[in-house]
């Protein structure tokens, strides 16, 4: 288990000014988080009964975007992943209770492009990445969100 699991602890973000708001007082709205009446762009904490911070998303104008973490009611950090325009987008990863890296994968626009997975132990037991060759891969799918995207943004 690495120093910065322990050491980072909820609630430090690079949005500082952003505001945190409790999930319960959070509404959706067809696909768009909502705060007040207005899409939201903020953080949306979820707790655990004894206070501690189960997760934290990061919005903005309704859709997740940005950083989002889960906590086990101990603290250790249980899951990192990162949102674009609502979807996954960047690097995802996940760990057992232990504290030894579960995964580690990386998406774009919802798709999964590469992973890997590890036991308890920290042993590579499983990898994947997207085969542009395969007719059944998402690499289609990828390329035409690439498109898209590039028009768009």
């Amino acid at each position: 288990m690495g120093c910065w699991r322990i050491c980072r602890r909820p609630g430090l973000t690079d949005q500082a000014s952003l505001p945190r708001v409790d999930g319960d007082d959070l509404e959706w709205e067809g696909q768009l988080q909502t705060w007040n009446d207005e899409p939201f762009t903020g953080i949306e904490v979820w707790r655990f009964p004894n206070g501690a911070i189960e997760s934290e998303s990061t919005y903005k104008e309704g859709l997740r975007d940005g950083l989002s973490r889960t906590w086990d009611e101990n603290g250790l950090l249980g899951s990192e992943f990162t949102c674009r325009l609502g979807t996954m987008h960047g690097n995802s990863k996940k760990w057992h209770a232990n504290g030894q890296l579960a995964e580690d994968g990386n998406y774009e626009w919802g798709v999964r492009i590469d992973e890997k997975e590890y036991n308890q132990q920290g042993v590579l037991i499983d990898e994947f990445a997207i085969d542009p060759a395969d007719p059944n891969s998402q690499y289609g799918i990828l390329l035409k969100f690439r498109e898209v995207y590039d028009k768009h943004l």
